[in-house]
Parts: C-alpha cells; sequence; structure tokens
C-alpha cells in the first residue's frame, strides 16, 4: 500500500509541473524601442546665385526631425532648425555655405549647401554722347544726347554744366561765335569716374 500511495503522489507532481503548477506568473514579449527618425533639411536656398561685389543675400533654410543645425563654409555658428540670415559678400568669389542639422542621439545628420558667384563690378562707361551738329550759326541751338552704363552720377563741365541724368538730351541756343566745348563727367560705384567731350564750332556774326 506504501508503494502505491508513492506512485499516485508522483503522478500528481508531474501532471502539476505540466500544467505550469499552482503559479499564475505569466510572461510577455519584450518591449521593441522606437527608432528616432533621421533629421532632413527640407529646403535651403539663397536669395539670389549670382551678385556683384559688396551686395547681400538672404539665406533661408527649414528642416524636420532637428534639434539643432550648424553652419561651416563661407559662414559659421549655431543655427536655429528654421530661420534667415542676410549675409554681405565682399570679395569677388564663389561662396558655399553649408548646412548641417542634428536630430536625436543615434540619428544620421542631414547637410545641405548653396552656392553664390560674386562678381566684381563693371566699371562706368559713357555709351554715346553726341550732338545734333558739329558747326552751326551764332544764336542757333544744338542738342546734346548721352547714354551711360554701370553709373551713379553724371555731371556737366566745360561750356555747359550743372548735374545730369545718366541718360539723356539737352537743347542748348549758342550765342557766341567760337569752339564750344560740352564735358560729361559720369562714376561708377567704386568712384572711377570717365569723361567723354563733344565740340561745337559756332560761326557768324555776333547781332
Amino acid at each position: 500500500m506504501k508503494h502505491k500511495n508513492i506512485f499516485f503522489s508522483l503522478i500528481s507532481i508531474i501532471f502539476i509541473a505540466a500544467c505550469g503548477g499552482g503559479g499564475g506568473g505569466s510572461s510577455s514579449e519584450p518591449t521593441t524601442p522606437i527608432t528616432p527618425s533621421n533629421p532632413s533639411i527640407t529646403s535651403f536656398n539663397s536669395s539670389s546665385t549670382s551678385i556683384f561685389e559688396g551686395e547681400s543675400i538672404t539665406l533661408n533654410w527649414s528642416s524636420t526631425n532637428a534639434n539643432s543645425c550648424s553652419a561651416s563654409g563661407d559662414w559659421s555658428g549655431t543655427k536655429s532648425a528654421n530661420g534667415s540670415e542676410t549675409l554681405q559678400l565682399a570679395s569677388v568669389k564663389t561662396y558655399t555655405f553649408t548646412l548641417t542639422c542634428s536630430g536625436a542621439s543615434g540619428t544620421t545628420n542631414a547637410v545641405s549647401s548653396v552656392s553664390v558667384e560674386v562678381n566684381a563690378i563693371p566699371n562706368p562707361t559713357i555709351d554715346s554722347f553726341s550732338s545734333s551738329a558739329q558747326s552751326i550759326t551764332v544764336n542757333e541751338s544744338i542738342t546734346l544726347s548721352w547714354s551711360t552704363s554701370n553709373t551713379t552720377e553724371c555731371s556737366a563741365d566745360g561750356d555747359w554744366a550743372g548735374s545730369k541724368e545718366l541718360n539723356g538730351t539737352e537743347t542748348l541756343e549758342l550765342t557766341s561765335v567760337k569752339t564750344y566745348t560740352f564735358d560729361l563727367t559720369c562714376t561708377g560705384v567704386k568712384e572711377i569716374a570717365i569723361t567723354e567731350s563733344v565740340s561745337v564750332i559756332v560761326e557768324g556774326e555776333q547781332t
């Protein structure tokens, strides 16, 4: 009888173990960590890609999933994730502006670049300066005509005077018997000046 009881006890233990025992414990799947999204620069551009020396541009940029951005190349410093910045470019060369934006730890940085060509300011030119006649009779009139490029101001000297338009015409009555000389001087951005002259012979007796 004793051996029979031991046998049934063993069977009961095996059955309970197979059914998971009496414990109420439960198992769960391990949690998968969330991978942060990589930052991206959605736009990065310049207000102009070709300017003259001394002029300014404005850089504009926007990004997503970025905590901060930094500048390198021909600008520097920490930048906001979205913003704009105006820069004056003084040297004649091709500027390169690089923007790098960083996100959460473990993500890949986003990088974008913009190039701007800065050209030398051209010298001023007087493209044309002429008179409607080279020889007239006293008390008759002539018309002076002129056109210029890359100029900021023009002025008259010689037998006429005053500030003049960059492109224009002017009619003058010549009342003396002599050779008139009309000088036109125009200045450009770099304060470089250029002068052209026109001569008109006035003949006949003065009345």
